[in-house]
């Protein structure tokens, strides 16, 4: 047994074409040929993105790296075809982080995926708060319309499981539109109405369609 000359790790020496080998592994061999490779070249080499303008060194020297990650070089890519085709190039602030960036498209706001995503659920956060106000608003519609359903006149079930393929229930209590959204309707109550899943979803964005609201 023979310890490594890198990691100081013993292991069972072998012979490769005559050699005594003096590294435990392929991953020490490469680390001590970078390491004699910078020995050999003197200081580290010091890279400079395009992109960013950051600054790191290499250890081991080699291919002189202009970009410090793929991301940044498909950017500066993106930046020179569209430089080389005469697009109009906006520079904008994000709206999540106030990061500077360069952009072509006009409504564009956000630097990248992640500043997305936040805005993405920045933007959901009221519709949210919307959705715990409906459950306290189906209790006022319900009481209003004394559990039964607006378009069939038949009595509306206080909650139902869903099913076992987590489909809704035909019928689940749901708030309908007397007026649909896509017609100008609003969202007060008094354009809204208990009524069961199905008939909701088939009376859809008609203002009557095969069902009529009940009488009185």
């Amino acid at each position: 047994m023979v310890s490594c000359v890198v990691c100081g790790l013993s292991f069972q020496r072998k012979r490769t074409n005559g050699r005594a080998v003096k590294y435990c592994s392929k991953g020490c061999f490469r680390h001590s040929e970078r390491i004699r490779a910078a020995a050999s070249r003197g200081s580290k080499v010091v890279h400079e993105c395009l992109w960013c303008e950051a600054k790191w060194s290499n250890i081991n020297g080699g291919k002189r790296s202009r970009f410090c990650s793929l991301a940044h070089k498909n950017e500066w890519q993106k930046r020179e075809k569209r430089r080389e085709y005469g697009a109009t190039v906006r520079v904008v602030s994000c709206s999540e982080c106030d990061a500077e960036f360069e952009t072509t498209q006009p409504r564009q706001v956000v630097c990248g995926l992640k500043c997305r995503a936040g805005r993405k659920m920045r933007m959901k956060a009221p519709r949210k708060g919307w959705f715990v106000a409906r459950e306290a608003l189906k209790a006022e519609i319900r009481e209003r319309d004394q559990g039964l359903c607006g378009l069939c006149g038949d009595p509306v079930p206080s909650e139902l499981p869903l099913m076992p393929s987590g489909r809704v229930q035909d019928d689940h209590p749901s708030l309908d539109h007397v007026v649909p959204r896509s017609l100008g309707g609003s969202d007060e109550p008094s354009n809204l109405q208990l009524t069961h899943w199905k008939c909701n979803v088939l009376k859809g964005a008609s203002t009557n369609g095969r069902f009529l609201p009940k009488a009185g």
